[in-house]
């Protein structure tokens, strides 16, 4: 009876470890200015690779890769635009943004301080984001806000219109 009802709590704490590796939805979406206006984007086909267990953080691990030709930014041929040139994204021969987490540590309840790499355009450079959590009915919602210099990844080259800044926001939910 004693190694049955182990087994079953070893399986219960599994279990519900291991739902939280399962990424049900994700979504990247970005802000820069553009000669003053405020033009939002996003990237529509990501994929999400999540491990998550607060209690052994050393092995968490996120990574998302997004496709960079499903940039939408609502014009189409604007997004054709920062699909095809070099001096964007150049889909042909950067078909992919990757991030993933290096390091995973906690500031305070449901607030992760994390150490990403961000590859764009075969450029990798590390940023730190606050990670915060929250419980839902089925999983839990992780979100994380950051900006970047979009010239530190060689996108959009020198422009007196085109802010440098662009505030990028991360948003996906583990089922449980």
């Amino acid at each position: 009876m004693k190694k049955a009802f182990l087994l079953i709590l070893f399986f219960n704490i599994f279990y519900a470890n291991a739902q939280l590796n399962s990424t049900a939805t994700a979504a990247i979406d970005f802000k820069i200015k553009n000669a003053g206006i405020n033009v939002n984007g996003s990237f529509t086909n990501v994929k999400t690779t999540v491990i998550f267990d607060e209690s052994h953080l050393q092995s968490a691990s996120l990574v998302g890769i997004a496709q960079a030709n499903s940039i939408n930014t609502g014009i189409a041929l604007r997004d054709r635009h920062l699909k095809e040139k070099e001096e964007f994204f150049n889909v042909k021969e950067f078909p992919v943004l990757n991030m993933k987490s290096v390091t995973v540590t906690k500031k305070s309840n449901n607030i992760y301080a994390v150490s990403w790499d961000l590859t764009i355009k075969g450029i990798t450079k590390r940023l730190n984001a606050e990670l915060l959590t929250k419980p839902q009915n089925d999983g839990l919602l992780m979100t994380t806000e950051f900006k970047i210099n979009r010239n530190d990844w060689d996108i959009g080259g020198n422009s007196l219109f085109m802010s440098d800044i662009v505030a990028i926001n991360l948003k996906f939910l583990l089922r449980k």
